[in-house]
């Protein structure tokens, strides 16, 4: 849908919008559902950030690839490709430099404990 699309912001937004849901809590059962998913998607969303020209587009790709809905054993063999992302988040201003912080922040905790 997306590679069909001129302006994909709205197909994003409404990533964006599934992510926060599921990420909100009370949808553990749609984190094992999504599981098989996960390398399409995140390699989906990754070639899409690599290929994006507009700035506040690559920033909603950070985002989503940030907010996968996953749990971080899971996430762990995308670290590689998620912490330039993360950096990115980093550098950023505003809301995403926000959601970088969180993220880092949830990595440490939970890899650490």
């Amino acid at each position: 849908l997306v590679a069909h699309t001129r302006k994909p912001l709205g197909f994003f937004s409404l990533l964006r919008s599934l992510f926060r849901s599921l990420s909100g809590g009370g949808f553990e059962a749609s984190y094992d559902e999504l599981l098989p998913l996960l390398p399409a998607l995140l390699n989906g969303l990754l070639r899409l950030h690599a290929s994006a020209s507009d700035p506040k587009q690559r920033g909603v790709l950070v985002e989503l690839c940030l907010t996968v809905p996953a749990r971080i054993e899971s996430l762990v063999p995308y670290m590689p490709l998620l912490t330039p992302l993360l950096t990115h988040a980093l550098r950023a201003t505003g809301d995403l430099a926000k959601l970088g912080l969180r993220t880092l922040e949830y990595w440490v905790d939970q890899l650490d404990g």
